[in-house]
């Protein structure tokens, strides 16, 4: 019955669990199709220009609608 555990656990191979699973991690990590540098680059150009294009039309919505709310309330 030990023996049975021990095939289970895939002690009997000579290797930890832990072991059995970085090996299994590092297989798994050959098999990603990483991109390239210049694919990296373009994507992350878009990403910050963006950004950039929604943070001034965010800020200029709440300029405003905020000098609106100033006018319709008569705060000067």
């Amino acid at each position: 019955m030990a023996d049975e555990a021990k095939r289970v656990k895939g002690e009997d191979r000579g290797t930890s669990a832990a072991g059995g699973f970085f090996k299994g991690v590092r297989r798994e990590f050959s098999r990603i199709m990483w991109p390239s540098r210049e694919d990296i680059v373009k994507q992350t150009f878009a990403v910050v220009l963006l950004s950039v294009l929604l943070g001034v039309v965010i800020s200029a919505l709440d300029f405003g609608f905020s000098t609106l709310i100033n006018l319709l309330a008569g705060i000067s």
